[in-house]
């Protein structure tokens, strides 16, 4: 496994425990949960020695590749470097220790920018287009990612792509690891509290209250992935397969807002979405308000739904509870943090 000792991995390594004969992690780090193997994804084959590479060929069924640069802000430079260079150095690593099977988590975000709408059909799993302008460095890093997976052909027979949603806090309320995506906008609105509940009339938000927010918990992200891994190996599928890790319907962001509005009492008044400023000037006027980057401002307001009967033919039809299912988990976790960063 690449990306181990990521938020993701390390809920996912203790539930593949269970089950498989052994875990190695890919790492440019030692210590830690399982065995390591020194490796740097942005050197040629990892860099690990020859005689290492031939000692480790046959040992393992799947490459699960988890690592990425997680940061819509960051350089394009470095996320083509750790996410799209990374992923080559995996999947070559894969072919030359004779790894049948890649498994590629790959994200959401590939489709942003993407104006695939016929009809508003669920946006496919099986479309992925690169030839054109992303909001940021991660999703065109993602998505070029992804396309490198499905192109693929070397060594690697088997291939299965996860595009995970958006990860928030666990269903039992602990607090997350970082502050990003949906808790940028619990964070903003807490801080202008008090100057929303003075504001006259409606409360002016910007986006679109329909849009809906594909958000799943982190420890049913682990389990979910755990599950697919499991079949994958157990049941290999010859060439490409692709799932959405994502709610059926999703959470409006309209309702999002009103949750959060509630928690803050101010769960009376009315909200207004505007959309009529200049989008660049929306973002930047978001980002100076509310504290909400504008590169994450992209993820609310521009996301399809996504296909994802597969995944719940294979996870079952209640694999990821809707948001109104976790909601206060999700507060209660959002509130332990912010206490926590307090102290």
């Amino acid at each position: 496994m690449t990306g181990g000792t990521g938020l993701i991995g390390q809920a996912l390594v203790p539930r593949l425990r269970v089950w498989a004969e052994g875990v190695d992690l890919l790492s440019r780090t030692v210590g830690g949960q399982g065995d390591r193997v020194t490796c740097d994804l942005r050197r040629w084959d990892g860099g690990i020695p020859a005689g290492k590479l031939n000692a480790l060929h046959g040992r393992y069924g799947c490459l699960v590749h988890l690592a990425a640069l997680y940061d819509p802000r960051s350089a394009m430079a470095d996320a083509y470097t750790h996410t799209i260079l990374g992923t080559q150095t995996a999947l070559t690593l894969a072919a030359k220790l004779g790894i049948p099977h890649f498994f590629h988590l790959s994200t959401v975000a590939v489709a942003l920018g993407d104006d695939y709408t016929p009809a508003g059909a669920p946006y496919p799993t099986d479309r992925l287009s690169v030839d054109r302008a992303f909001p940021d460095s991660y999703a065109y890093s993602k998505a070029h990612a992804e396309a490198m997976v499905r192109q693929w052909t070397s060594g690697v027979d088997c291939r299965t792509i996860c595009r995970l949603g958006i990860v928030v806090g666990d269903t039992e309320g602990n607090p997350p690891a970082r502050l990003d995506g949906p808790y940028y906008a619990a964070d903003g609105l807490s801080r202008v509290r008090n100057l929303l509940r003075a504001a006259p009339g409606p409360l002016p938000l910007v986006g679109h209250g329909q849009v809906r927010l594909p958000l799943v918990p982190l420890d049913i992200a682990s389990r979910a992935l755990d599950r697919l891994i499991q079949l994958s190996v157990i049941r290999p599928v010859q060439g490409i397969s692709c799932f959405h890790l994502t709610p059926q319907q999703g959470v409006a962001l309209g309702e999002f807002y009103r949750f959060i509005l509630d928690k803050l009492e101010l769960g009376g008044r009315q909200i207004h979405f505007t959309n009529n400023l200049p989008h660049g000037l929306q973002k930047r006027l978001v980002d100076l308000a509310l504290g909400i980057p504008k590169e994450e401002l992209e993820y609310s307001l521009h996301l399809p739904r996504f296909e994802s009967t597969a995944t719940r033919a294979l996870l079952g039809q209640g694999w990821c509870p809707e948001f109104g299912e976790y909601q206060d988990a999700f507060w209660k976790g959002y509130r332990l943090y912010a206490e926590n960063r307090g102290a």
